[in-house]
């Protein structure tokens, strides 16, 4: 799908071409074809006459340069070059007749095999038979995805073209050697030169040239050449506060670090460089943090950017004219047997002229019966081809869709592409998102592409159902004003404890009818914010005191001191819970800085008079509904952990918290208030309020222990004391005991002697 988008884009880019450029009129297809071929060469080469010699189509140019040429890995630091000397990139504009009578012409229709030049020779040598037996050849080497070069994906198929030169079996320098290789007999007229002489057609007369005959298989229209390190970057870099004049100057003194590094002692730039990813991008050692390099670059191993990267080298010269001459260019189904049998309910077996102007093997996707798998190394065809105005192809055998076809034309699904290929679909006009507003802040008029799909194929759009391409807009730079705010947001926390932030106001013109939205992309200015802690009733766990509101869910988060988080606060120290009840005339608890300020006060009032710290769990009105200090008043419960937790420092706290003076309470508070906010800057007076105890204190203890004058497990007698009622039988039983004595002497007092009685009372 890829590629079909791809395919969309080209043809339309490709009819908006046309208007910039000078095509004669239409005219019956030429027996040759007129392509596209780019050479990479070091400077002062002789590029007006190219032969013995490969060259490349755009997407073939960027693989070879990318894994042949200047990648680092491998090569010497030391080096004033790029590989073999290479700076150059030649654009030429050939037209190709090879002859096809030849056995050796059955590559992509109208090409016959490639052959590999290195230093005017081809290699092997024995591949220069070809040329002896079939006359000048052009060769072509197809790199179809996604098998096409493990170490460059691409998307759609690229190529690079062999065109033979004098002699091509020897090197250069040694052309005019007796070994040559030499036409086979009756290939050329005996009056002519035997030897072979190249492709390239020489003769004035031009334009039914070339022919396929020896001697006369290609020609040059016209030819452009442009540094490599204008087309990549090199000359935008910095060298030193300076722009880089060349590869050699941006080696040697490049300021950008990412590119800069030092090997065996030698500091250089890199212009490019892929560790680990030598010899494939699937190789487990091949990580994209490793790729540096200029951007143009960069993302090798990504068959989008190699997509661009080709595009670039287009670009940089001026872009492409070849789908110009696809009316010009031969018809590719005519060629047999690649082209001309097509299986139409199964979509394959058919031919395009592709992007870089070669006839290749392709297949229409979401036909009836598609085979399973498809062929492989096949793209999908380019979508004019079957109704394309200047040359439709397969008028007799045209796809037969597996859709009804009465949808939207679109190439967002195989079956809606086929209906796009036979021309069977609604065309709506299409639209890119809206860009920015002109206007940083107020009025202004924002922009977008409007475009009629497929218009080289179905022609204009209905233009009274167009869509706006302009609109207005309001800017979203206007700025927050830093000294007024707006309102107070609700607390963030249902707990108790948290933050209520106040809201920004956006300075923006004509009543600002987009609110906020307005500002947007200003940055704000920091926001008032004061503590919170909800008056009524918690929204979570009874003891959790930061319970945040998020997304409709009350999670416990923070416990008093005392208590330990396990989903909800369980108590796990010794503490008093104590209950105050604040009285005050008329306040209302609405005002928000007293809100605010009156729980952080309250909490640091206590403290201070009691040299205890505590926690605030709840806050309530305590009278009839309304927020409103009057009859009712409000409660304030507090949790307060035993210092060392044990029950005589539990006796101690419950003690301290319930004795606290007072008067002298309200004071502290009062003094409290004014640091936390409720001044008259913020036109709050501290009110007078008057606190009392609500009930003495309950002590909790920790689990299972209970609280009973001491902690201790429930059913158990205490540990140590003596209870009252054995005081009061002790006391008893002595007293009894005196009486019997008394009782027992007074008895004998009566029956003795008189003399005794004296003795006997004293004895007692």
């Amino acid at each position: 799908m890829t590629a079909m988008r791809a395919w969309s884009c080209f043809i339309l880019c490709a009819f908006r071409t046309c208007i910039g450029h000078s095509v004669s009129k239409v005219t019956p297809p030429t027996a040759y074809v007129t392509l596209e071929m780019y050479a990479a060469v070091p400077s002062g080469s002789d590029v007006s006459k190219p032969g013995n010699i490969d060259l490349f189509d755009a997407s073939g140019l960027a693989k070879f340069l990318a894994t042949e040429v200047v990648a680092e890995t491998g090569k010497d630091p030391l080096r004033t070059a790029r590989e073999n000397g290479i700076d150059t990139i030649v654009k030429y504009q050939i037209r190709v007749r090879n002859n096809k009578t030849s056995s050796d012409v059955d590559v992509q229709a109208e090409f016959a095999k490639f052959v590999r030049f290195e230093d005017g020779a081809v290699l092997p040598a024995t591949d220069a038979e070809m040329f002896a037996r079939s006359g000048d050849l052009v060769g072509i080497q197809s790199y179809h995805p996604p098998n096409g070069d493990v170490r460059y994906p691409t998307d759609s198929t690229f190529y690079w073209f062999s065109l033979s030169g004098p002699c091509p079996n020897l090197p250069s320098g040694k052309k005019t050697s007796s070994n040559c290789t030499k036409y086979e007999k009756g290939l050329v007229p005996s009056s002519k030169s035997q030897y072979v002489s190249g492709g390239l057609c020489n003769r004035i007369f031009k334009s039914n040239i070339p022919d396929g005959t020896p001697g006369c298989s290609y020609y040059v229209e016209n030819f452009t050449a442009k540094k490599l390190d204008s087309i990549v970057g090199i000359k935008e870099q910095d060298c030193g506060g300076r722009q880089c004049a060349d590869w050699q100057d941006f080696r040697l003194h490049c300021s950008n670090t990412n590119l800069s590094f030092t090997h065996l002692g030698v500091k250089y730039c890199k212009e490019y460089d892929f560790p680990g990813c030598l010899t494939s991008c699937q190789d487990s050692a091949c990580h994209a943090e490793n790729e540096v390099g200029l951007p143009f670059w960069t993302g090798r191993c990504n068959a989008s950017r190699n997509s661009d990267r080709a595009s670039a080298i287009k670009e940089a010269f001026g872009g492409s004219i070849v789908d110009l001459y696809y009316a010009h260019n031969p018809s590719c189904d005519k060629y047999g047997p690649m082209c001309n049998k097509p299986v139409p309910d199964a979509g394959v077996s058919y031919c395009h002229r592709d992007g870089s102007g070669v006839c290749d093997a392709c297949y229409v996707p979401g036909t009836a019966n598609p085979p399973s798998p498809r062929p492989a190394a096949q793209v999908p065809c380019r979508v004019d081809l079957f109704l394309n105005k200047k040359m439709p192809q397969y008028k007799d055998a045209p796809p037969v869709c597996a859709s009804d076809c009465h949808g939207n034309c679109s190439l967002a699904t195989d079956r809606d592409s086929c209906c796009v290929y036979v021309g069977k679909c609604n065309r709506v006009w299409q639209h890119d998102e809206w860009g920015e507003c002109d206007s940083k802040c107020g009025n202004g008029t924002k922009h977008r592409q409007v475009w009629c799909p497929f218009q080289d194929i179905f022609g204009p759009c209905d233009e009274s159902i167009r869509p706006a391409n302009m609109s207005d807009c309001r800017g979203s730079s206007c700025p927050w004003n830093p000294h007024e705010f707006g309102n107070w947001s609700d607390c963030d926390d249902g707990c108790g404890n948290g933050t209520e932030v106040q809201s920004l106001i956006c300075d923006c013109p004509d009543g600002c009818p987009m609110g906020d939205k307005e500002c947007a992309q200003s940055a704000k200015p920091p926001q008032p914010s004061r503590p919170c802690f909800p008056v009524g009733k918690k929204t979570g766990p009874k003891f959790c005191t930061a319970c945040p509101l998020a997304k409709g869910r009350v999670t416990c988060t923070g416990c008093p001191r005392g208590f330990a988080l396990q989903g909800d606060c369980e108590i796990r120290d010794r503490v008093a819970l104590v209950t105050y009840h604040a009285q005050g005339k008329d306040l209302s608890l609405t005002d928000g800085w007293l809100a605010s300020a009156f729980i952080p006060a309250f909490r640091h009032a206590v403290s201070q008079e009691t040299n205890i710290s505590v926690d605030v769990i709840n806050f309530t009105s305590s009278g009839s509904e309304g927020d409103v200090f009057g009859s009712g008043g409000v409660d304030i419960g507090i949790v307060a952990a035993s210092q060392d937790n044990t029950d005589e420092s539990l006796n101690w706290t419950s003690h301290q918290l319930a004795s606290v003076n007072m008067q002298q309470l309200a004071i502290s508070f009062q003094n409290e208030l004014s640091k936390y906010g409720c001044t008259a800057e913020h036109q709050c007076s501290p009110p007078a309020v008057a606190f009392s105890l609500v009930k003495k204190p309950d002590m909790m203890c920790p689990p299972p222990l209970v609280w009973s004058n001491s902690c201790r497990v429930p059913g158990t007698p205490p540990s140590h004391g003596f209870p009252g009622w054995g005081v009061a039988l002790i006391i008893t039983g002595t007293l009894l005991l005196v009486a019997v004595v008394a009782w027992a002497i007074c008895s004998r007092c009566k029956s003795a002697p008189p003399g005794q009685h004296a003795r006997l009372l004293s004895a007692a």
